[in-house]
């Protein structure tokens, strides 16, 4: 992750994404601060950042008081995180944190919410398949192959119906299944549930 020096993935109109190097040299308020996500997001940074250029120009004072302080991927999502601003930037920003949780982090096409373990990203799926490769995979909204993997735990450990209740409750099945996830991901495969 965090490869900010190269982007050769094509954005949602087929075109070459703008690479890291051509956001700072375009966007003045990005010099200066390194950006702790990948560059999926760099199209959505350069139209974030052409709106606060704009804004800030009808304001000498605020643009002088202006500065980024951080740029990053935070629980799945972009964070934008400022000195001062006005409403209208503060708008903006709050805009392009929502609009990243629908785009992937690695490639800039239309991605989902994945998690393994404790991590949470938003990718495409051949962005993470790539990403994960023989790791279990879950949309976090399907909740559907989380309940049939733990039916499937279930079944090769021999529990009774109380223990597997109480395993499908447990944020602990993970670590129980170990090396299970992977007959698992291709149990769902096999079926069509991934």
């Amino acid at each position: 992750m965090f490869n900010n020096s190269l982007n050769l993935f094509c954005g949602l109109k087929g075109e070459k994404m703008i690479t890291t190097e051509q956001l700072e040299e375009k966007h003045y308020i990005l010099r200066n601060v390194f950006l702790e996500c990948d560059s999926g997001w760099n199209d959505l940074l350069d139209r974030l950042c052409t709106k606060i250029e704009a804004e800030l120009a009808k304001d000498q004072y605020a643009k002088k008081e202006f500065k980024v302080m951080q740029v990053k991927e935070k629980f799945a999502g972009l964070r934008f995180y400022i000195s001062t601003g006005n409403d209208a930037i503060f708008e903006f920003i709050e805009q392009a944190e929502n609009e990243s949780f629908s785009i992937c982090e690695d490639c800039g096409k239309p991605g989902n919410e994945y998690s393994l373990r404790c991590w949470v990203c938003i990718m495409c799926k051949e962005c993470a398949r790539k990403e994960f490769g023989k790791w279990q995979l879950e949309v976090m909204d399907g909740l559907h192959k989380a309940q049939l993997s733990i039916a499937i735990l279930s079944e090769k450990i021999n529990l009774t119906k109380d223990e597997s209740i109480e395993l499908s409750e447990s944020e602990e099945w993970y670590r129980i299944a170990g090396d299970d996830l992977l007959e698992i991901q291709d149990k769902l495969k096999e079926i069509g549930k991934l």
